[in-house]
């Protein structure tokens, strides 16, 4: 199976000087500030808390189509979660997988914001 090994970025978005992040073959997983660029496609699959994976577009769009409370932003809109949701997320102080709730669902740079 194709993987990435690693990744290496330098004067892109808010890494100026040359980062190198290792990957294992088994997980890839990119954290980092806002707007250093994390985005993914809408085909993106998310690893619920219950073990099942969906597409973080259906996760997204299922959301804003049952919500009422829609809210506009400059690049998107968003709603706030329900705390019905959970991820299954990375502590990046411990680099252990947790459950977390996602606290808001974003459309237009598509983002998932937990707790």
């Amino acid at each position: 199976m194709t993987y990435v090994k690693k990744l290496v970025m330098k004067g892109f978005k808010s890494f100026a000087r040359e980062t190198t992040m290792h990957m294992d073959k088994h997980v890839n997983v990119i954290v980092g500030p806002n707007g250093s660029g994390k985005s993914c496609h809408y085909s993106t699959l998310v690893k619920l808390s219950n073990g099942s994976e969906i597409k973080i577009g259906k996760l997204i769009e299922d959301q804003l189509r049952k919500s009422e409370n829609i809210k506009n932003l400059d690049d998107g809109i968003y709603v706030g979660g329900d705390d019905s949701i959970e991820i299954i997320s990375l502590n990046k102080n411990t680099g252990k997988t947790e459950n977390k709730k996602i606290s808001k669902f974003k459309k237009g740079m598509e983002r998932l914001f937990i707790n």
